[in-house]
């Protein structure tokens, strides 16, 4: 009698083992499918063209604080401008004591003039939030992301505090080339990473996008944008008021016919280049 039932006891504490194994190797299966599965760059950005497909013109008022620059303090704080129009069009207006820096964007032509150049190809980063925030379909989007210099055929996974990331773009150090991170939940545009040269020295350019709110209920923007030059923090724009689809006039981003002094903005590389 008593064999029989430490017989049963065994059987039924290997039952046990047996089906906690079974769960785990299920879980572990059902998690290595999951992170083994990588959509494509056209659908995670769906999300991302979702976001603020309405919204056709925005005016921003922001606070850039300047960290390091050339001009006579180490850190300054100014009130800056932006606009933006779909169709590509952007201008940015900071307001120095010694005059006005514009950057007039139309279509894929942007040119700058700015009291200090010794940074005047930097601030094509500027060029990429209108580019990503103002399309209107995942085709325009990944086409515009090509002329930006990111290889949209190539997604991979990364963490930004210890959230899971898709990052659209090529990553290898030897070929430079541009790459956007973008959340993986909302798509949200979260970091841009691209790469320019002037004269034989590169300069890796990086904007962070953060802290989201929800604009009117209806649109989706960052209230801080951080600008970094070679990881080194260069730039913070801290949002201070939107005024979504106001009406701005085409003639306002027009590129002046003579471009002095006015200076064409370098393109990132690509891994062509």
């Amino acid at each position: 009698m008593f064999p029989n039932i430490k017989t049963r006891v065994m059987g039924s504490r290997m039952k046990k083992i047996i089906i906690t194994v079974m769960s785990v190797v299920l879980v572990l299966g059902t998690a290595y499918r999951g992170l083994a599965y990588r959509p494509t760059a056209d659908q995670i950005l769906r999300k991302t063209v979702k976001l603020n497909r309405h919204l056709t013109s925005l005016k921003v008022l922001i606070k850039t604080t300047i960290f390091n620059d050339v001009h006579d303090e180490n850190i300054i704080e100014i009130p800056e401008e932006l606009y933006f129009k779909e169709g590509g069009f952007f201008r940015s207006q900071r307001h120095f004591s010694e005059g006005e820096d514009i950057i007039i964007q139309n279509g894929r032509q942007s040119l700058a003039v700015v009291s200090h150049d010794a940074y005047i190809d930097d601030r094509r980063i500027d060029t990429v939030f209108p580019f990503i925030f103002f399309q209107t379909s995942t085709e325009k989007l990944l086409d515009i992301l090509s002329f930006l210099g990111v290889d949209t055929s190539v997604v991979t996974f990364d963490r930004i505090d210890k959230e899971i990331i898709f990052v659209i773009g090529n990553r290898n150090e030897k070929i430079p080339g541009s790459h956007l991170w973008i959340d993986k939940k909302r798509g949200f545009p979260l970091r841009f990473v691209g790469h320019i040269t002037s004269g034989e020295k590169l300069t890796v350019l990086r904007a962070e996008y953060m802290g989201y709110t929800h604009v009117k209920k209806r649109f989706w923007l960052p209230t801080r944008i951080e600008y970094y030059r070679n990881d080194t923090l260069w730039i913070i724009c801290t949002l201070e008021d939107a005024f979504p689809n106001d009406a701005l006039s085409e003639s306002f981003f027009e590129l002046p016919s003579n471009v002095n002094p006015y200076r064409p903005l370098m393109n990132f590389l690509n891994v062509k280049e």
